[in-house]
């Protein structure tokens, strides 16, 4: 509890700081941050006491690459992705049967981690970069925080009944049920606070209970 408040406490800010007052640049450069960080952590998680250096670094490269390019407006990345797939199966081939094999779950972990990863991403950064991007990349945000702050506190209160305890043994229905409303609120806030402060009005109230 005290490491989410205290992640909320400056997380919130430097993201509000970043994706609302910053230019996008500074969107792409922290969604290119991610990517690489993400990427790095889930290879060393899969690759374990290994650590093959390659395998560890290039998919970081790639995500950071991949959003930078969208950035840059050069359009969808093929080239890139032809390029890590190449570099990839190559270095899988050139270590197979020796005391370096790349392992399928080598394999298939590089492949989320170097373009499914940062293709998630990056919809943040495609957002940030329309005409009305200062609101539409907070709607995301608003909805997943509601979610997640709803979730957390309708379970601790009034948790009682185990939503599915062989897969999260904390979760409970009545956390779910406050996560979806926590999602809804989190999405009407961004309305509102939208109209108040530009005029734009970018969903109705239904729509907005519908998607939330």
């Amino acid at each position: 509890m005290k490491k989410r408040v205290m992640v909320a406490a400056v997380g919130i800010p430097f993201l509000l700081l970043v994706l609302a007052w910053a230019p996008d640049w500074a969107t792409a450069l922290l969604v290119a941050a991610m990517c690489a960080v993400g990427a790095y952590e889930l290879m060393r998680a899969v690759t374990g006491e290994r650590k093959d250096w390659f395998l560890l670094l290039l998919p970081s490269v790639l995500g950071a690459s991949l959003n930078l390019w969208i950035y840059a407006g050069w359009g969808e990345p093929w080239l890139v992705w032809f390029a890590f797939l190449a570099a990839l199966f190559l270095y899988s081939i050139l270590h197979y049967g020796g005391e370096e094999t790349v392992l399928f779950s080598d394999m298939t972990a590089a492949l989320f981690a170097g373009i499914v990863f940062p293709l998630m991403l990056s919809c943040l950064l495609r957002l940030r970069m329309t005409d009305y991007g200062v609101i539409f990349v907070f709607v995301p945000l608003a909805i997943s925080f509601g979610s997640d702050t709803f979730a957390l506190f309708a379970g601790l209160f009034c948790g009682k009944h185990k939503l599915a305890p062989h897969v999260s043994p904390k979760k409970t229905v009545e956390g779910s049920i406050g996560g979806l409303l926590g999602a809804v609120f989190g999405l009407l806030l961004v309305k509102w606070i939208a109209y108040g402060l530009a005029g734009v009005v970018f969903l109705t109230y239904w729509q907005a209970l519908l998607f939330g």
